[in-house]
C-alpha cells in the first residue's frame, strides 16, 4: 500500500472518531434540555407560573412571571441530580450582575505578580431580610467556553435590567 492511501485511512478513521463523539456530546445535550424542560414545566404547573421570558444556559433553565413577579430556576448538577429554585421577587431587595474574580500569584522568586482571574459571572439577588444572596450562574471558565464570555455577560446584565424593574423599591419609583 501507498502511504497516501495509508494516511487517507488514517485521517479517515480520526474523522470518523471525531464525528461520533460530537453525535454522543450532542445527544446528551439535548437529553440535559429535554429534561430541564420536563422539570421545568412540572414545577411552573405545581407553583401556577405563566412565563413572560425564559433564558436556557448551559445547564440551567430559567424562567420569569412578571405578573407573579417570581423567578423559576432548574439547574442540573450531575447525571440525575437537579435543583429548582423559586424566587419571589417580593422579597428581593437588589438584583444585580456580578464578575467574581481569583486572586492568582504569576511567576516566581523575584517577579512574582498577582493577578485577577475571572471565577464567574453572576447574577445575584439580595433579599430584604438579609438572608444569604442567591447567585445564578451564566458564565464559568470549566462549563463554558471563552468565545460565549461576553455573549453570556450581555444575557446576565439584560436579565438584571428586567428584574430589577420588578423590584418592590423600583416599582414604588416608576408607579
Amino acid at each position: 500500500m501507498s502511504t497516501v492511501v495509508v494516511a487517507v485511512i488514517i485521517i479517515s478513521f480520526i474523522a470518523a472518531i471525531v464525528l461520533v463523539l460530537v453525535a454522543i456530546n450532542n445527544r446528551d445535550r439535548k437529553q440535559t434540555t429535554l429534561e430541564l424542560l420536563s422539570r421545568f414545566s412540572d414545577r411552573a404547573m405545581e407553583s401556577n407560573l405563566s412565563f413572560s421570558s425564559q433564558e436556557l444556559l448551559e445547564n440551567t433553565l430559567m424562567g420569569l412571571d412578571g405578573i407573579q413577579r417570581k423567578l423559576l430556576v432548574i439547574k442540573k448538577f450531575r447525571a440525575d441530580k437537579y435543583e429548582s429554585l423559586l424566587i419571589d421577587l417580593n422579597e428581593v431587595k437588589r438584583c444585580r450582575k456580578i464578575q467574581v474574580y481569583n486572586s492568582i500569584s504569576v511567576g516566581d522568586g523575584k517577579k512574582e505578580n498577582i493577578e485577577n482571574q475571572l471565577e464567574k459571572i453572576v447574577l445575584e439577588f439580595e433579599y430584604m431580610d438579609g438572608r444569604t444572596p442567591t447567585e445564578i450562574v451564566f458564565f464559568e471558565p470549566l462549563n463554558n467556553h471563552i468565545l460565549t464570555m461576553s455573549e453570556l455577560s450581555e444575557k446576565a446584565k439584560k436579565w438584571e435590567g428586567i428584574i430589577s424593574k420588578l423590584l418592590p423599591g423600583e416599582l414604588k419609583k416608576t408607579g
